[in-house]
This record gives C-alpha cells, sequence and structure tokens, in this order.
C-alpha cells in the first residue's frame, strides 16, 4: 500500500488573527455581539515540498502530498500547527481531524478490481449488478470521535484530477483507493501535547485499518 497524500485540519471557535481583530469591530460598530465573519480562504503552496496551507477565518489545514512515511507527515503537521498557535494564538479549538489517503494497485482491469469490491462488500442485488462503479463508505462513532472510511475502485486520472494538487509520477492505471478521517468535535485549548496524542491515535488507527482492508481484498487473490 501507498500514502498519498495526508490532511490536518484544526477548526477554532473564534476567528484567527488578522481576522479577529476585524471580527471585533464588526461586532462593536454593528452592535452585534454575536455576528460571525465570513471571507475566502488565504492559500499557501510550497510546490517543492508538495504543502498546502489554507488558512480560514476560523480553521487552519495543511495538505500534504511529498511526504516519505505517515510518521514524517504527522511530524510536519505537529511542527506546523504548534509553529502557528505561537505566531497567532490559537482561541479554543472546537473540532480536530486528521485524513490519511492510500492506494493500492492490482494487475487487473477496473471492471475486475469494481467486481472484487462488490463480491467483498456487497450483497448481489439488481442494483449493485448493474453498477459500473462504486464507492463504499463507513462511518464509526466512539464518544467524541468519528472515523471515516470511503474506499473502492479508482483510475490514476481520477486521483490525480480530483484528490492530489500536484502530478505524481509512477501511477499505476487502476487501483483501490483508501480515504480514512479520524476526527474529535471536543473543545480544548491548544496544546502541542494533547495534539501530538490525537495524532498518534489517528495515526496507529489510520495505517491498521489500510493494512486489515488491503489484506482483506486480497485474500481473493489478485
Amino acid at each position: 500500500m501507498e500514502l498519498v497524500k495526508t490532511i490536518m485540519r484544526l477548526s477554532m471557535s473564534e476567528s484567527l488573527d488578522p481576522w479577529f481583530g476585524m471580527l471585533r469591530m464588526v461586532r462593536v460598530f454593528g452592535e452585534n455581539p454575536n455576528v460571525n465573519i465570513q471571507g475566502p480562504p488565504v492559500i499557501i503552496d510550497l510546490k517543492e515540498k508538495k504543502q498546502r496551507f489554507t488558512l480560514h477565518v476560523r480553521a487552519i489545514e495543511l495538505e500534504q502530498e511529498g511526504m516519505s512515511s505517515i510518521e514524517e507527515s504527522t511530524a510536519v503537521a505537529l511542527d506546523k500547527m504548534a509553529q502557528g498557535n505561537e505566531l497567532s494564538k490559537f482561541s479554543e479549538v472546537r473540532r480536530v481531524w486528521h485524513e490519511a489517503m492510500y492506494i493500492e494497485p492490482y494487475a487487473l482491469p477496473f471492471h475486475e478490481i469494481l467486481i472484487l469490491v462488490k463480491n467483498r462488500f456487497l450483497q448481489a442485488s439488481e442494483l449493485a449488478d448493474a453498477s459500473t462503479d462504486v464507492g463504499i463508505i463507513f462511518d464509526q462513532a466512539e464518544g467524541d470521535i468519528v472515523k471515516h472510511y470511503e474506499f473502492g475502485p479508482m483510475a490514476k486520472e481520477q486521483l490525480m484530477s480530483v484528490f492530489l494538487n500536484w502530478p505524481k509520477d509512477g501511477l499505476p492505471d487502476n487501483f483501490i483507493f483508501l480515504h480514512l478521517k479520524y476526527e474529535q468535535e471536543k473543545a480544548f485549548t491548544f496544546e502541542r501535547e494533547y495534539l501530538s496524542k490525537f495524532l498518534k491515535a489517528a495515526n496507529e488507527w489510520e495505517v491498521s485499518q489500510a493494512q486489515w482492508l488491503f489484506s482483506y481484498l486480497r485474500e481473493k487473490g489478485d
């Protein structure tokens, strides 16, 4: 299996600077302490590293495609989020998530990979049998944690046009695509140690689930 992309996002209960200063003026001048502001995100691309930072009014997001491992990706995300908090003290964090996208190549044409996924996860029916593509989604809620799975057969053109920000060499023509998301909706004050523990739990779950899924599909051959 190959890791092709990760996403780390923190969502705040209040606006980031400099939007927070603007928000204070809007609330005072508009005589409405509950109003919020909207605005287009600021996008910062580091093409050589295949990293994209997106600064929203109340969120910060880091996408990575140039990492050699999920451990490297996590270390970069942790450092950058901590650095962001040092530069502009985050307000209360209300939601945090980490996403990991994997591919598993198969020496099969697309329609045979499709049949493999159907046979392993779907009951035969008129609808399933007639489908020319399929994406399977599972969500698992455990307290304040939601674990999201999405997977199915995919051609490299779709991966590059829909999910990746930069070209990627050496992609197989067809593969199983797995998109995992580990999300926590819980208010907390930003601390590097807290985020580190969250990312460790997210990474352990993502790697274990990717290994399980691709192994389970391989049981019926490739």
